[in-house]
């Protein structure tokens, strides 16, 4: 089937916007026709047969619609497995409606009256005419315009151009005529059928510009979703040496590039090179394709690329020019690689620039990799404290001590303030070489300095003190260690003991003992009075691991860093130790990744650091766990990054993982929110292969996307599968999609699950037919809204107030009997206090019905107050026909029964009292209201007095304002201001 799209219809939005897809995927009606539930008006649905079928059904569906809908797994098993058919086969007309039932057998006034509404300027001259020629067929295709495009256009001009090739054996439509119309189909996004038609005109040689059609429909595949029919029309127009637009290429590239096609990206890149459109690459694109061709093990094709844009004086993607460098240095070719950033005068970021170096300390020295860094810097490169940890640390490996502290100098020199893994390698060093003393100093310059040293430095220190029996020096350590409130120290008076404890050595069982032998052969230390002391323990195991601590120093424990910031649920501290990592040239471990991945996704803020972390590490990524893979899915796809979720599914399916059942349905759901309609498809495919189904929370989402979208056998067929899955869910399901399907402008199709449900002997109640009621006002399809009505009616169900007061504005524009009918059945259900009858009459009356809304006031028996209401309405409505004669028999009702004559009645009766001179008349009129109501008296005068001075009668003026004086001094003055009678404004 065809691919296209619909034009807006009414007020339905997005649902008639969306790409219809191919009858295997999803198919799009557009609701051009109306599904009517009988040929009386007014009676619709309420013919003997349904009505029968409702009164002996033997179940009762009184649900509310959505969550609170009750399922019956009894019901539902009622209904059956072919539920779905059944509405499917009653709506067969809306669903063969894109489908393609034209037949040519017919004659030209046949074909042109499906269409002389669209152009009849263009059409009417054929009209008479048997046949066409080619050059008339031309004229139409003009005479169309840009509307020609629009899908009912399109479809109205491709049945008439095969009607056109099938009335004679020898007719052949000109090329442009060609070239039109299959432009045509494929801006109506009917791209099947320009797809065939392109390929056979092309085969015949029949098209004057073959190259523009095929890139036409090739970007036209491409933006809606559907790559391999792109790529193999792509393929089909290189091979015939056609060259593609340059808006095609991009189009293409942008799409495979989203779906992460190396192979074909680089193919089709390629080839846009080949074709001398280099000059139309994008950033991102190209940013792919290098990074395609390094890990393709391809660096010198990379290079060639980037060269061959620059010829073009192409502005290189900073992106592609960062890969070169790093892939360089990882093959340290460090000549090549700055050769390289000189001769394009880039700068890597920092964070990569410090990669860089630490990769060239660790392969190549300091000492090299510091002249690395002053060529960097004539770039304009800025060293920071990262920079300078990474150089004292490796000169502290190397055992390079004095150029550790000429680094650590050149930092001070900078006014860069030193991180403190430098000063943890530099005092790891001091002690390694033997230089114990000094350590102390280098402690006391940090705090000095206000770096306030880490579990690690005094991990260190207590360390290098233990290992040349330096107690003293161990002591002032816990001391200043206590000072600065280190918790973690044990307790006890042994300095040694809570030392080799807070190392976590205190399992060797270190024992300090006294040599007593001559000479003290055994002693290591002696304490202030000169005894020789030794420690009784295993020496060879306590020196190394003494000496592991001291190598701890040169190298970060980032790992660990990690999964402890995650833990305390500190993220923006794990992204830095993260990115510290990444600058040091740290592998992070999977069990890390895995925290850090876990804390990132419990925060959609940091749902692009999940991303990043994905192009950092992909290796490390591979090697994650099935649950954690589901979890990244999951929090992709409620964040609007579906495409990218997708991709992380793939890495699922080809590690042969187990994908969760929420993990498809957290992806169709961002693909319908994102509103992508291909991926929605694709991924639905893979996951009804699977036996997917959705929770309840979860499905009424889905309905809701689907109907919006007008996927309406897509969501038949997703409810009709839980019948066998969860049968207590499916009535939910029903009913929520009844509603919704209603409530997006889809009421036919609605209307045929109710009749369903009637078919198979279910007693439907007030909520589903109330809700196929107002859905079919709602498309003002008033008719059919009525016969559901007439259910209700027949079946005595209670209407909620707001629904007879929704519905009634449409009732008012049919005959009176059917509003008294309502009117009655309201009253017997004791909803005699609502004023939705008012509704009635006040509806009846604003259409001019004004006859009818007084039958319908006289054939009910309402209340008094209801009463007063209904009179004034009619009595002003009168008023406005200037029919006097019914208003002085509405009045004189109104004064027999006593009723209540409104502000505005009085206003209008005055009006007209005065028009006539009728003074005396409109004095006493306002008496009688004034003894029903004191509290109006002010505005009864305003009323009056401002009609008698238009009449210019003072006489009446003078008096009323004496009346007025004689109640005002019997007021406050405050409560009965008079205003001036020639300042009196009409109220």
């Amino acid at each position: 089937s065809d691919l296209r799209r619909e034009p807006k219809i009414g007020h339905r939005g997005y649902a008639n916007n969306a790409p219809e897809l191919s009858s295997n995927k999803g198919s799009l009606f557009d609701g051009e026709r109306c599904y009517t539930l009988g040929k009386r008006e007014g009676t619709s649905l309420c013919n003997s047969a349904v009505a029968g079928a409702s009164e002996e059904a033997g179940f009762s569906v009184e649900h509310e619609i959505g969550d609170k809908c009750e399922a019956d797994v009894h019901l539902a098993a009622k209904l059956g497995p072919g539920i779905g058919k059944l509405i499917v086969s009653k709506c067969s007309f809306i669903f063969d409606t894109g489908r393609d039932t034209f037949e040519g057998n017919c004659s030209l006034r046949d074909v042109l009256k499906l269409g002389l509404w669209l152009s009849p300027e263009t059409l009417r001259r054929f009209w008479r005419a048997s046949w066409l020629r080619p050059e008339d067929f031309l004229d139409i295709l003009i005479g169309f315009g840009q509307g020609a495009a629009e899908v009912r256009n399109a479809r109205f001009l491709w049945n008439l151009y095969r009607w056109a090739s099938w009335q004679s054996k020898d007719f052949r439509h000109l090329p442009r005529s060609n070239d039109i119309m299959v432009s045509i189909l494929a801006d109506a996004h009917m791209l099947s059928q320009a797809e065939s038609l392109l390929l056979l005109l092309d085969d015949n040689r029949a098209l004057t510009d073959a190259s523009r059609l095929f890139s036409q429909i090739t970007q036209m595949y491409s933006e809606a979703g559907h790559l391999d029919k792109s790529v193999a029309l792509f393929d089909r127009a290189r091979s015939k040496c056609l060259i593609p637009s340059a808006s095609c290429y991009q189009v293409l590239l942008n799409r495979l590039v989203g779906r992460r096609k190396e192979e074909l990206v680089l193919k089709v890149y390629v080839d846009m090179l080949e074709v001398g459109l280099g000059s139309c690459t994008e950033g991102d694109v190209l940013d792919f394709v290098i990074s395609a061709l390094v890990k393709g093990d391809k660096f010198l094709q990379a290079i060639r690329i980037i060269r061959q844009l620059k010829s073009l004086n192409i502005e290189i993607s900073k992106g592609s020019l960062s890969t070169v460098a790093k892939e360089f240095c990882k093959k340290k070719d460090i000549g090549d690689m700055m050769n390289f950033l000189e001769e394009w005068r880039y700068l890597p970021e920092l964070r990569l620039c410090n990669r860089m170096l630490a990769s060239l300390c660790t392969n190549l020295g300091t000492d090299e990799a510091w002249f690395v860094l002053q060529r960097l810097e004539s770039l304009g490169f800025a060293p920071d404290a990262t920079t300078f940890g990474i150089f004292i640390c490796h000169s502290c490996r190397e055992m390079k001590l004095k150029a550790a502290f000429l680094y650590l100098s050149e930092c001070f020199s900078r006014h860069i303030e030193p991180k403190v893994c430098a000063y943890n390698a530099i005092i790891g060093g001091v002690f390694t070489e033997g230089l114990y003393r000094h350590a102390k100093y280098i402690l006391e310059d940090m705090i000095e300095r206000k770096i306030m040293p880490e579990l690690l430095t005094y991990r260190i220190l207590l360390a290098g003190y233990c290992k040349y029996r330096q107690f003293d020096d161990i002591e002032h350590i816990l001391r200043t260690m206590e000072t600065n409130g280190v918790n973690d120290l044990p307790s006890g008076n042994c300095v040694l003991s809570k030392a080799l404890s807070f190392l976590g050595l205190d399992h060797l069982g270190v024992k300090v003992k006294r040599d007593n032998a001559a000479g003290f052969p055994k002693a290591e230390f002696f304490d202030s009075v000169g005894n020789g002391l030794y420690l009784d323990t295993d020496t060879k195991k306590f020196e190394i691991s003494l000496v592991q601590i001291l190598d701890n120093a040169l190298y970060l424990d980032i790992n660990s860093k990690i999964v402890s910031a995650c833990q305390q649920g500190n993220v923006a501290s794990a992204l830095l130790l993260k990115d510290e990592a990444f600058q040091w040239g740290h592998y992070i471990s999977p069990a890390s990744c895995l925290e850090l991945i876990k804390s990132l996704c419990a925060s959609p803020v940091h749902v692009m650091d999940v991303i990043d972390l994905m192009k950092e590490m992909p290796y490390t990524f591979d090697k994650l766990d099935a649950q954690t893979l589901n979890l990244v899915v999951q929090t992709l796809s409620k964040n609007e990054m579906s495409a990218r979720a997708r991709l992380v599914l793939d890495r699922l399916f080809r590690r042969g993982l187990p994908v969760n059942q929420d993990t498809y349905t957290y992806l169709l759901i961002g693909f319908c929110t994102e509103r992508n309609i291909a991926g929605f498809w694709e991924c639905w495919n893979v996951a009804t292969k699977f036996s997917w189904s959705p929770d309840k929370k979860d499905l009424m989402p889905l309905i809701s996307h689907l109907c919006k979208w007008g996927v309406v056998e897509e969501s038949l067929q997703l409810i009709s599968s839980l019948l066998d899955c969860y049968p207590n869910l499916f009535f939910s399901a029903y009913c929520a999609l009844l509603k919704e399907l209603c409530r997006t402008g889809y009421t036919n199709v609605g209307c045929a699950m109710l009749e369903a449900l009637l078919e198979k002997g279910v007693d439907v109640g007030r909520s589903l037919i109330l809700n196929v009621a107002e859905g079919f006002l709602t498309e003002q399809k008033t008719v059919e809204s009525i016969g559901l009505y007439d259910i209700c009616l027949h079946k005595n169900i209670v209407s909620a107030v707001f629904t007879h007061q929704f519905a009634f504005s449409s009732l008012s524009w049919f005959d009176a009997e059917r509003c008294k009918d309502l009117v009655q059945s309201m009253l017997k259900t004791e909803c005699s206090d609502v004023p939705a009858f008012s509704c009635i009459v006040n509806e009846l009356l604003h259409t001019g019905k004004v006859s009818q809304a007084i039958s319908v006031v006289e054939a009910s028996t309402l209340g008094k107050k209801s009463s007063d209401k209904l009179l004034n309405s009619i009595l002003q409505s009168y008023c406005c026909l200037n029919n006097w004669r019914k208003v002085d028999a509405v009045l004189c009702i109104m004064l027999k029964i006593h009723a209540s004559i409104s502000i505005s009645s009085y206003r209008l009766l005055v009006r007209r009292m005065c028009e006539q001179s009728q003074f005396s008349s409109a004095l006493y009129l306002k008496e009688l209201i004034q003894d029903s109501d004191k509290s109006k008296d002010l505005i009864l005068y305003n009323i009056l007095l401002f009609y008698l001075f238009k009449r210019r009668n003072i006489l009446q003026v003078q008096d009323l304002l004496k009346d007025m004086k004689g109640i005002n001094t019997k007021q406050p003055q405050s409560q009965n201001s008079i205003e001036s009678p020639l300042h009196v404004r009409e109220p």
